[in-house]
């Protein structure tokens, strides 16, 4: 009879931990928790620099290039005349947002950088840096390419050359 129940609760423990596993698989699907490549991308809203809201999350129409920037940056500045490019070249298929960590730049100097490169994509502001802490963003320019259905395609630290970059947003259109 012993045996009997040793065996019993054998069962039950092993039918517990196959019930778990199945449920940190399903945890691995896309979830907003995570901005990582085939992960949902975080939702967020913010007021931009023209005062207007922004809204990012979900399914969308277009695609979307999500950068994170300061004018400080001198990488940001290398990498803005390709965006504006881009912003243009694929106005029909990206949205373009780029996000300034206004936490730690000069809002004034950030107003300036966005006049000198022309953009003319929305660009929210982050005066309490919770979107760059969202997004787990440390280095800049920090850009995610996020296709139609909401999911993170690619993550770029830093800048790439503007080939690499226009295939990653090819791809990011396609899916």
């Amino acid at each position: 009879m012993r045996n009997l129940a040793v065996m019993v609760v054998m069962v039950v423990l092993i039918g517990v931990a196959l019930y778990q596993n199945v449920i940190s698989e399903s945890a691995a699907l896309p979830t907003e928790e995570a901005p990582k490549e085939k992960f949902l991308a975080p939702g967020f809203s913010a007021e931009t620099m023209s005062g207007e809201t922004v809204q990012i999350g979900g399914a969308r129409e277009k695609a979307l290039l999500l950068n994170f920037w300061a004018a400080w940056c001198g990488p940001c500045h290398t990498e803005a005349p390709d965006l504006a490019a881009f912003a243009d070249k694929y106005k029909d298929e990206l949205e373009i947002v780029a996000v300034n960590v206004t936490n730690i730049d000069d809002l004034d100097n950030a107003k300036d950088f966005v006049k000198e490169y022309g953009f003319e994509f929305p660009i929210p502001l982050d005066p309490e840096g919770e979107i760059q802490e969202l997004y787990n963003v440390y280095s800049y320019p920090t850009t995610f390419l996020v296709n139609r259905d909401g999911v993170i395609r690619h993550v770029v630290l830093g800048i790439r050359p503007p080939s690499e970059l226009e295939r990653m947003i090819k791809d990011t259109i396609k899916g």
